[in-house]
């Protein structure tokens, strides 16, 4: 009977171990769990912030897009009224050119004009 009894006791002890073994590893696996919830939460966070993220590099790529094709349309506009300006500029130079020519050639004139005059008399 002795022996029975510590047969019992034994087995009540490994029993009563089991059990305790048996809630920590309930509370590790909760533990576990709620952490692995957590991460899951965490990562779909993170995910979102990344296709956010994506979202707003994109409207800036067209954002940058757009104002490259103005910028040319603009440096294009200015090449053509620099070369506008020059061909001014070229043909002020002309007319002045030729402006000083006919003065000098109306002084001349004078001058002839003059001597054929005096010649007269």
């Amino acid at each position: 009977k002795q022996a029975s009894r510590a047969g019992f006791a034994e087995s009540d002890a490994v029993l009563q171990k089991s059990a305790g073994d048996r809630r920590q590893l309930e509370v590790a696996l909760q533990d576990s769990q709620a952490a692995i919830a957590r991460q899951q939460a965490e990562a779909k966070r993170l995910n979102e912030a990344v296709k956010s993220s994506e979202r707003r590099a994109a409207d800036l790529q067209a954002q940058l897009d757009r104002a490259t094709a103005k910028l040319g349309r603009v440096q294009t506009e200015s090449d053509d009224h620099k070369g506008h300006a020059k061909k001014l500029a070229d043909e002020l130079r002309t007319s002045q050119a030729q402006l000083e020519a006919s003065r000098s050639e109306a002084t001349d004139l004078r001058s002839d004009v003059a001597r054929s005059m005096d010649e007269c008399r």
